[in-house]
């Protein structure tokens, strides 16, 4: 499914039904399992959609990392992913550790350093912007700091988020979000349906659905109760 499809915008509602947040056992035998491809679609969906029921979208896995850095070490005919060529920067570092045609995927990112660091939300390396299927990234070196639109108040509120190696973000479809990469940093980017991230059809632009994450007011992550309790479904674009 094209991230230029409006299907894609309804995975961003949240279910009034909570569901029990993984335990973190579960949360590292989910991780072997996309890491050694026998994840299903549905599968990743859920685990993401489970963390946002329970407002729950950042959690902690340095296990994670350790699982990562073996296979790195391991395999040395891990081919390059292409992470950035569909916007034409090539300064980023990308191979693919997993894939599955139509299932999920995981792939390495190195993320170089911001060109314009005091520069506004659009002037990242990756301008803020929405896939069409969830999306969990696990920080794997250095420090970050990511942005996601408040899903129930789209337009109005941007989440700050501060990541460091360890961190696991879960986000679902649909939803605008960037990471400012600081001085650059390493991240695991995975996605539920693969789509090769040097193809135009990754990701869209906030733009071209009239999201500008600049104009909206920023709450750090902090208390996440105090902050996005309760969550509304999102506005559909």
């Amino acid at each position: 499914m094209s991230p230029h499809s409006d299907e894609h915008m309804m995975t961003a509602s949240i279910s009034p039904t909570a569901s029990l947040l993984p335990s973190k056992e579960a949360l590292l035998a989910f991780w072997e399992a996309l890491l050694a491809g026998s994840l299903a679609t549905h599968e990743f969906e859920d685990m993401v959609g489970r963390h946002w029921q329970e407002r729950r979208f950042l959690r902690r896995c340095p296990a994670a990392v350790d699982q990562v850095e073996e296979i790195m070490r391991a395999r040395h005919d891990l081919e390059s992913a292409g992470y950035g060529h569909d916007i034409g920067d090539m300064r980023f570092e990308s191979l693919l550790l997993t894939r599955s045609i139509g299932g999920p995927s995981a792939i390495h990112v190195r993320a170089p350093a911001e060109r314009h660091p005091d520069g506004p939300l659009r002037t990242r390396n990756r301008e803020p912007h929405v896939h069409d299927s969830g999306r969990i990234a696990l920080i794997t070196a250095d420090s970050a700091t990511f942005f996601i639109e408040h899903p129930g108040r789209r337009g109005e509120a941007v989440l700050r988020v501060a990541v460091a190696r360890g961190d696991m973000l879960f986000w679902p479809a649909g939803l605008a979000h960037t990471f400012d990469a600081g001085k650059g940093f390493s991240l695991v980017s995975a996605m539920a349906r693969h789509v090769p991230p040097a193809s135009t059809e990754f990701a869209l632009p906030a733009s071209a659905l009239g999201l500008d994450l600049d104009a909206c007011e920023a709450f750090d992550y902090g208390d996440i109760e105090a902050q996005i309790s309760p969550l509304p479904p999102a506005r559909h674009g």
